[in-house]
């Protein structure tokens, strides 16, 4: 198949106007991972690494890092102005001549970095590294797709972003393109693969976002030396979308979902007239734009989709992976302390308050609180059967050091010590069968 011309990333675009913009994310948490002895006779070059797991840049430690160049630099944030000021290094190494694309998939980086430091309470959220993903082409049925990702650690979780283009027409897919669960092209595994510098196609059956996903922990795996690798892992998909185009957001909802909501209302989360912006537990939809600044607005909004899964993945880790007492409790009162930020503007607090009211989080909380109160009961029947025991280990000791008392008495008062040792021992029996019965009628 001949080469086409890679088509520019949207999410790096200037958009002057607002265009259909549809994002697919998934966001994954890993619980077990597999330990192996460090492979320290590897020797990993950046370039060589970056470019065998389709990595375009990386930005970790106030320092962006791509295949041939590396910049450094400082960031300053105005809470009061809600302003990001980046402070750059003179020299970029690795480059000797300017390099637009270096520069605009940096930026993108940068933004992604300031819609967290004004939406999120960096003192619980942290963004610790960004992963500037290379496109590549999939095949789904028989349509070719462009996907353009991006990825971020979002905590311990990584955030998995991508839009797709029609790479036969070059259009980009559109708020109608996503209706039904069969359209959701973030849960439907692709049959093909082909990156940019390949030739050919290859067989493939994984989710577009786990193969970014894989890339990334392939990346992070051969950049430790192989000391651990992925094992158990949970994930949760969403979709943002922006268009002016939706009239009846009532009616988008269902129709992206592929069923009928009865009585379904949706409120407008968005502190501003600049936009409205509607979320629930799997879509997100920003419509009416009526800021010039929509890669701002974007790039909000993908940071608060990106929030609201985090949050709702730690809800589906307590209610289908953790198993221990204090794990879950420990978990709900870090997830809990994420619901009451610090000084995070109104359209967080307005997330986070409509999160709390969906379905889906109102039925893991409730199925949380029935399995903490049912491990709980678990863990009180266990420590009765302990206390059980440990009664019956007292009373046959206590039994045998009445052998010792009866002797003294034998010494000291001349008491028969063979009567007295059946007669007391008769009475341990007794009362022993009582105890026994009543506890087997408990």
């Amino acid at each position: 198949m001949p080469k086409k011309k890679k088509i520019v990333k949207r999410m790096e675009k200037d958009k002057k106007e607002i265009q259909d913009t549809v994002v697919f994310m998934t966001a994954y948490n890993i619980h077990k991972f597999k330990h192996h002895f460090a492979r320290f006779w590897q020797r990993n070059k950046r370039k060589n690494l970056l470019n065998q797991f389709h990595i375009a840049g990386i930005s970790h430690g106030n320092a962006y890092v791509s295949p041939d160049a590396k910049c450094k630099y400082t960031v300053e944030y105005d809470a009061l102005k809600q302003v990001s000021a980046f402070h750059f290094d003179e020299n970029i190494v690795g480059i000797k001549e300017n390099n637009p694309r270096f520069v605009e998939e940096m930026m993108t980086t940068l933004s992604h970095h300031h819609s967290a430091n004004a939406l999120l309470d960096c003192s619980q959220v942290n963004i610790s590294m960004f992963f500037n993903m290379e496109s590549f082409l999939v095949m789904i049925g028989s349509k070719t797709l462009q996907v353009d990702p991006v990825a971020f650690m979002m905590n311990e979780s990584l955030i998995v972003n991508f839009e797709l283009i029609d790479f036969d027409s070059g259009v980009p897919l559109g708020h109608k393109a996503i209706y039904g669960r069969s359209n959701n092209y973030g849960i439907q595994p692709i049959s093909r693969i082909r990156y940019f510098n390949e030739t050919e196609f290859s067989d493939d059956n994984r989710k577009i976002a786990d193969v970014v996903f894989e890339n990334v922990y392939g990346f992070i795996k051969r950049a430790c030396k192989g000391k651990w690798e992925p094992d158990n892992f949970s994930y949760v998909h969403n979709i943002l979308v922006m268009s002016n185009e939706i009239d009846k957001v009532n009616d988008y909802f269902p129709k992206v979902l592929g069923a009928q909501l009865e009585e379904f209302e949706i409120t407008n989360i968005s502190a501003t007239d600049a936009f409205r912006f509607y979320s629930t537990e799997y879509l997100g939809v920003v419509t009416q734009v009526k800021s010039d600044d929509i890669n701002r607005i974007l790039f909000d909004c993908m940071m608060l989709e990106s929030f609201k899964v985090y949050l709702l993945l730690r809800m589906i880790i307590d209610y289908e992976v953790n198993h221990k007492l204090d794990s879950i409790i420990d978990n709900q009162i870090y997830v809990e302390s994420l619901f009451y930020p610090a000084q995070v503007p109104i359209i967080t607090l307005n997330m986070i308050g409509n999160l709390k009211e969906t379905v889906s989080f109102k039925r893991y909380k409730q199925a949380i609180d029935f399995k903490v109160q049912a491990l709980r009961i678990k863990y009180d029947r266990q420590s009765t059967s302990n206390g059980r025991l440990m009664n019956v280990l007292l009373y046959v000791l206590a039994m045998l050091g009445s052998a010792q008392t009866l002797q003294v008495l034998q010494a000291e008062f001349g008491l028969p010590f063979n009567i007295a040792f059946w007669v007391v021992t008769g009475l341990f029996v007794v009362f022993g069968i009582v105890w026994v019965l009543r506890e087997y009628r408990k």
